[in-house]
């Protein structure tokens, strides 16, 4: 493979940013800050032909970490830059986490939620337990009926034929929200529903 090797300051920078990751002192969000930057610099390419085994052989560290620690940097970023005025940022890795499964537009509002749940009950901190309700409400998932459970509610009553169909292509989009709909087109997909709307209409 032709690799671009790095120059002399690439490679100073690759030795500060991995100091970082291995001093144990630091938090996760300079841990989280030191691999986003190797990534997104692809700092490893010389010894390395991906980011998943660079982390695991160089720090130990399993592919699912190493994202949930860049991803979660991605989220305090997200929120700070969002035009909302936040009384503080969520910073723990702990509040930060349940973040990461919404999209990037919805993270601020989610926290907002979070602030706002948590002043509702009264408790002088937003815990991770405020987080995950914000999440789930961005989601339609409070309220005691997840939205998953009103789609299913809905289908028992269609033909079996149409059961299946509606499960199929509602798995689907649930597998395509997880993977934060990476190669997938969402515009199209919601042309693609409500052309079905107008035809079950017309």
């Amino acid at each position: 493979m032709d690799v671009m090797q790095l120059t002399r300051d690439e490679w100073a920078d690759r030795d500060r940013l991995e100091k970082i990751v291995e001093d144990n002192l630091v938090t996760w969000m300079q841990v989280g800050l030191a691999l986003k930057e190797i990534k997104e610099r692809e700092l490893y390419r010389t010894t390395h032909d991906s980011w998943e085994q660079y982390v695991k052989d160089r720090f130990d560290i399993a592919r699912s970490t190493s994202y949930q620690l860049t991803s979660g940097v991605e989220v305090v970023e997200n929120v700070r830059n969002a035009d909302i005025e936040f009384p503080f940022f969520p910073e723990k890795e702990a509040l930060v986490r349940p973040l990461t499964k919404l999209e990037p537009e919805e993270q601020p509002r989610a926290w907002k939620l979070a602030i706002d749940r948590a002043r509702d009950m009264e408790e002088k901190t937003v815990m991770a337990r405020h987080v995950i309700w914000a999440v789930q409400a961005m989601r339609g998932q409070t309220g005691g009926e997840t939205l998953r459970g009103k789609i299913k509610n809905v289908m028992e009553d269609l033909p079996e034929t149409f059961r299946d169909a509606f499960k199929t292509i509602t798995e689907s989009i649930y597998e395509a929200k997880r993977n934060r709909f990476v190669g997938v087109d969402r515009k199209k997909m919601l042309d693609m529903l409500d052309g079905l709307r107008r035809l079950i209409e017309g």
